[in-house]
């Protein structure tokens, strides 16, 4: 019988980035709520400054993958080209064929 070690494979949270995800990993408890002994206000202080905090990672993250985007088109275009001038390559090339073939 073959063993596995789950131990080493499982890791916990990568970033928490809602307070959907945060809500999910403390019921899971995987983290602990940090709110204990914080008044309301203190409370709402906290989590806006976490949701400012997720907002920056995700526009970080957007801008990223934005500049991915743009790389991968970039290198895709002159393929598109290349494809293009080849597509009018071979339509010219039927065109004098069918033309030839009419004289004949």
């Amino acid at each position: 019988m073959i063993s596995i070690d789950f131990s080493q494979t499982v890791r916990g949270p990568g970033s928490i980035r809602t307070k959907k995800a945060e809500n999910r990993a403390i019921r899971a408890g995987i983290i602990e709520d940090q709110n204990g002994g914080l008044t309301e206000t203190e409370r709402l202080e906290r989590e806006a400054a976490k949701r400012e905090q997720w907002r920056k990672e995700r526009l970080a993250s957007v801008v990223s993958k934005q500049h991915d985007f743009d790389a991968i088109l970039s290198s895709v275009q002159p393929i598109l080209k290349t494809m293009e001038e080849t597509s009018e390559k071979v339509s010219s090339t039927v065109d004098e064929v069918q033309y030839a073939d009419e004289e004949l």
